[in-house]
């Protein structure tokens, strides 16, 4: 997920097991003076932090296997959930590691069934359900499945991630969620508008050191010379 606000939903993370992640150390930048965290990212994003950060330091290199198999902590929540495989991930996208939430995510529902199938996951491992939804009668739409996901994605008769009515799916959810959804079992946060969630849940991760922002280009392109455009962070320039 991209969704700050997702992270509550979390069951597991993604990480490629034939890629290869960097741990690295973000030291302070320019409007954020007390900002200095260690993150796990693929090593195609290095570049984009090195272009945004002050100074980034590469404190180890890591083979996406030696991720698969362990457990991670996720932030505001501290539920551990363990890293799986999964080779659909895209290193050019954001860190290259995935927050799954497939309570709100078909993709990720499919996903998280598919990786329990083949084993990659355990099969005991449920899909946490952090968001209510009101119809435009502001009448709770009840979940008849699994989640709302899965409910979406038996309308669609959709099983296979690869289906063409995906997008459609993905984003009928996301608008009925985005209108009507409230996050639900959230401890403080319980209550917050789906619409409003975005910002405090990411001024909450900041707030917490234990999150910050990594900008990317509103499209994917690439320079003259084949090489994906990425979005560089100046110091002090006023103009471009």
């Amino acid at each position: 997920t991209l969704r700050p606000d997702a992270i509550f939903g979390t069951t597991n993370l993604w990480a490629h097991p034939d890629g290869q992640y960097a741990r690295v150390r973000l030291r302070p930048i320019e409007d954020q003076p007390t900002f200095a965290q260690v993150w796990v990212v693929d090593a195609a994003a290095v570049c984009k932090l090195e272009a945004q950060f002050d100074a980034v330091e590469v404190i180890s290199r890591h083979a996406g296997r030696e991720l698969i198999g362990r457990n991670a902590k996720t932030p505001l929540t501290g539920r551990v959930v363990p890293i799986a495989a999964a080779s659909f991930l895209d290193p050019r996208h954001g860190t290259g590691l995935v927050y799954s939430s497939p309570g709100g995510s078909p993709h990720d529902f499919l996903a998280l069934k598919e990786a329990q199938r083949e084993g990659r996951l355990p099969a005991e491992l449920r899909v946490i359900n952090t968001v209510e939804i009101k119809d435009k009668r502001r009448q709770l739409v009840p979940i008849v499945g699994e989640c709302y996901a899965a409910d979406k994605l038996a309308k669609y008769g959709i099983t296979d991630p690869s289906d063409a009515r995906m997008e459609e799916c993905k984003q009928e959810l996301y608008k009925e969620e985005h209108y009507g959804g409230v996050l639900v079992q959230v401890g403080e946060h319980s209550g917050i508008p789906i619409k409003q969630a975005k910002e405090k849940i990411h001024a909450a991760l900041v707030a917490e050191q234990r999150g910050g922002v990594l900008y990317e280009p509103s499209r994917r392109a690439e320079t003259r010379a084949a090489q994906p455009v990425i979005v560089a962070r100046p110091q002090g320039q006023w103009f471009l």
